[in-house]
């Protein structure tokens, strides 16, 4: 299924939100926890400082400052002497175990450089499955009073899954809300880019007739009026194009007509000379020369003529519904008549064809005489047709040299000879050329099979041309 780039788009958009947000959501869950405890350490200092400045002042405020604490942070604060007896607390009652571990995180803080070189201390405390638990900060204050400050660690790790669960749900929600609003936004971007893929698909098929027409200052704005301009100009070169084939065409046509009439009377004055010096060999000789020089570009000039009605598909305009069989008869008869001591067989499926009856026989005819001049004489040439599928087939095979390289390529060309060296007799190279544009004409092509010593040439046709 084909997918349109305003889908791409969209789909870059979301799936680059989703890995941001995702990249965010498992960040948070490294580190947030990490940042919430070193933001905790940093404001048990502060609070430390502030609360030993307002004792050396003789202030009051010290209860206040606790419970700022712990409505700000959850940190739960005491003022405590070497025996663990209180002087301040924001602990309502503080019974035995409580002051229990009062000592003994005095004990660890004594024991410890930090109580010598005036350095911060803290305890991590864990529990039995070595998980954090507790943080603790002790400190002694110039007046030799403890401050020891705790913050229950699973308040930090709810706070985390609730920040996590937070970001997954933003991310579901910007996800959505971003692919309707940048659905919408694109909108009249891919519109305009759809409009010119169609269009200069249009123009790849030489129809120059719809317009872009999208005034804007942006860069597809600019695209558009480019697209409009060489859409133009195109026109116009082919048009010119046309017009100069087209003389050209009438031209070569009025030469061929041109050129017919004096090789009639050539002809007709040469076939005189004949009768008047019949008893005259080398007159005889010469005349006879002359009579197949004439016939030689008689010839030629109606190939010509036909390759010039071709390329005005005027005889397709006559296509009519034609069964196989009548035309298998028609071809039977003139190949009896113009190939008289050929081995052919001819064998045509029955069929009903959409097509220029007269066109199809020239070009098996065509066929035919190509096999004959450039088959081995002692081979059967065979015509064939069947359908297939939604075509119908027409080969004939003869038996030579094979055709491989260059000349298998070009040999349906105008006046393209393989044997540059062949006689003017064999042939002027328009005969496989005539076939191809027959072909064509009709919404077909051509084919050419060489292989084991025999070559097979191919033309198909639809079998309905409607």
């Amino acid at each position: 299924m084909r997918k349109s780039f305003r889908t791409k788009v969209i789909a870059v958009f979301l799936v680059s939100v989703l890995v941001c947000m995702l990249f965010l959501d498992l960040m948070c869950g490294v580190f947030l926890k990490q940042i919430f405890i070193f933001d905790t350490k940093r404001a048990m200092l502060s609070y430390a400082e502030e609360i030993e400045t307002d004792m050396i002042n003789g202030s009051r405020n010290i209860n206040s400052i606790l419970r700022e604490m712990n409505d700000s942070y959850g940190i739960t604060a005491s003022a405590v002497d070497g025996e663990a007896n209180v002087f301040f607390s924001y602990r309502l009652f503080i019974d035995d175990d409580i002051k229990a571990a009062y000592k003994r995180w005095m004990a660890s803080y004594l024991g410890s450089v930090a109580a010598d070189k005036d350095k911060d201390f803290f305890i991590e405390a864990k529990n039995e499955e070595d998980t954090l638990e507790k943080l603790v900060y002790v400190t002694r204050t110039e007046q030799g009073v403890f401050l020891v400050m705790s913050m229950e660690i699973k308040g930090i790790d709810q706070d985390v899954r609730v920040i996590t669960d937070l970001l997954l749900v933003m991310t579901v929600l910007i996800s959505a809300i971003g692919t309707v609003v940048w659905g919408y936004a694109s909108r009249p971007f891919t519109t305009q880019v759809e409009k010119m893929s169609r269009i200069t698909g249009k123009m790849a098929k030489l129809n120059f007739e719809e317009k872009i027409n999208y005034d804007s200052p942006d860069e597809i704005g600019m695209l558009a009026k480019s697209i409009d301009s060489m859409s133009d100009e195109l026109k116009e070169s082919i048009e010119n194009l046309k017009e100069d084939l087209e003389k050209r065409k009438c031209t070569l046509r009025d030469l061929a007509h041109e050129i017919k009439t004096p090789i009639t009377t050539i002809r007709g004055y040469t076939e005189n000379i004949q009768y008047f010096c019949e008893e005259n060999e080398k007159v005889q000789k010469y005349c006879n020369i002359m009579l197949d020089e004439c016939d030689e570009v008689t010839a030629l000039i109606n190939e010509m003529l036909m390759m010039s009605l071709l390329e005005s598909d005027e005889y397709i305009r006559k296509a009519e519904k034609v069964n196989t069989s009548r035309l298998m008869h028609e071809i039977i008869i003139r190949i009896g008549n113009e190939f008289a001591d050929e081995k052919i067989d001819v064998q045509l499926e029955g069929a009903e064809l959409l097509c220029n009856a007269d066109l199809i026989e020239r070009a098996l005819l065509n066929f035919v005489s190509n096999a004959v001049k450039y088959g081995d004489k002692d081979c059967e040439i065979l015509l064939r047709g069947k359908a297939e599928k939604d075509r119908y087939v027409f080969s004939v095979t003869n038996c030579g040299a094979e055709i491989v390289g260059e000349d298998k390529g070009r040999i349906w060309e105008a006046f393209y000879k393989s044997d540059k060296s062949r006689r003017r007799g064999e042939g002027h190279g328009l005969g496989l050329s005539i076939v191809s544009r027959v072909a064509k004409t009709h919404g077909g092509d051509v084919d050419l099979q060489s292989k084991d010593g025999k070559n097979t040439f191919i033309m198909w046709i639809p079998l309905d041309n409607t």
